[in-house]
């Protein structure tokens, strides 16, 4: 697969995965990347954007009753080949060998209840162990087929007037494994004004403002560049 794939996973409801999927995708889309942005949803939730008028990329979903294995998010792709870049917005539960079968970027989005740093943080260590259990490694001489997939915390909604590194040592602060480095995917996404959220995640009809606009540019460059 030639297009880059970026997967979104938190195993907590709320976490802002969702929403931050559809930031990244508008973001990609400003930068001219022709996104495809594929939501697992739920059983008996509905999509948050597949169904809503002038999404400037496109959409797909799958159910997560339909992903016993990576294949149904393989089709949906497959049938979006025209696509520069795929978001995907994982259920809470993984299916990682989405990203063992195609090199991909993992982004855990963390906002900033130390409950929800923790989960993010112990999503983000299980990740680490389970590429660890299929023989991936991070050193420059493993084959690169067996490399580490890079993965990042992602900060969500913390306030603008924190640096990127004070976010970093927050979140740090919380690591089941300190001494073990992190990364992060930084600006991440700002507090944005609700009212602006809520025209922009709703099934009816997209809408972007300005200020997301921004948000959602710095961040699908940011995500863009971490694959280098």
């Amino acid at each position: 697969m030639s297009a880059p794939v970026f997967v979104l996973h938190g195993s907590k409801g709320g976490c802002g995965r969702s929403a931050s999927a559809v930031i990244l995708a508008t973001g990609l889309a400003a930068l001219g990347w022709k996104p495809l942005h594929i939501q697992v949803t739920l059983d008996g939730v509905p999509p948050v954007i597949a169904g809503a008028e002038s999404v400037p990329f496109r959409t797909a979903w799958v159910p997560d009753e339909d992903v016993a294995t990576y294949r149904p998010i393989m089709n949906a792709i497959v049938q979006h080949s025209d696509c520069r870049a795929i978001v995907v917005d994982m259920t809470r539960v993984p299916i990682w060998e989405l990203v063992l079968n195609d090199p991909a970027v993992v982004i855990f989005p963390v906002r900033r209840e130390a409950y929800e740093i923790e989960t993010a943080l112990i999503d983000y260590r299980d990740f680490d162990r389970y590429l660890r259990s299929k023989g991936f490694a991070p050193h420059p001489w493993t084959p690169p087929d067996k490399r580490h997939r890079p993965k990042f915390l992602m900060p969500v909604s913390w306030p603008k007037n924190m640096s990127d590194d004070h976010v970093a040592a927050k979140i740090a602060q919380h690591d089941p494994e300190p001494g073990t480095p992190l990364s992060f995917l930084m600006p991440g996404i700002p507090e944005l004004p609700e009212d602006d959220l809520h025209d922009l995640i709703n099934t009816n009809r997209f809408k972007c403002s300005q200020t997301i606009r921004k948000a959602a540019v710095e961040i699908a460059q940011a995500a863009i560049n971490s694959r280098d």
